[in-house]
């Protein structure tokens, strides 16, 4: 098998936030959070450090659905295996793709959900989280 990639050793994908854009008259139905970047949905989303908690974050989006009200699109978990005794690049794969999430424009508002023994803890996740 070959691919066209096969000399690229590394790559780094690098955002700039806040983007910087012209004024335009342009709209689009979204939600301006508090730092000024916009959303296309008004979500709340339950993010667990490690995948111990699953059980417990999934009861905790059904019991939470039923207060959903007007405005909030819903009520999501996003579940995972990782977080328990990982160390390094592995920890590190698993923070960052934590920090996606919890920063995500679409995420009104974010639950994170912690035993509090893994190597990323709710106190761990706040030093490399934007969004605390």
């Amino acid at each position: 098998m070959k691919t066209n990639l096969s000399d690229i050793i590394d790559y780094k994908y690098d955002v700039k936030y806040p983007y910087k854009t012209e004024k335009s008259d342009l709209t689009f139905q979204g939600y301006v959070r508090a730092d000024g970047r916009v959303g296309t949905r008004n979500e709340i989303w339950i993010i667990p450090t490690v995948g111990c908690v699953s059980k417990t974050v999934e009861r905790l989006k059904k019991h939470c659905r039923s207060f959903v009200v007007d405005g909030c699109d819903g009520v999501f978990s996003f579940i995972h295996p990782f977080g328990c005794s990982q160390l390094g690049d592995n920890q590190e794969s698993t923070r960052k793709i934590l920090t996606s999430l919890v920063n995500h424009l679409n995420a009104a508002g974010v639950l994170v959900a912690s035993l509090g023994c893994e190597n990323t803890n709710v106190e761990t996740f706040k030093k490399v989280s934007r969004r605390y």
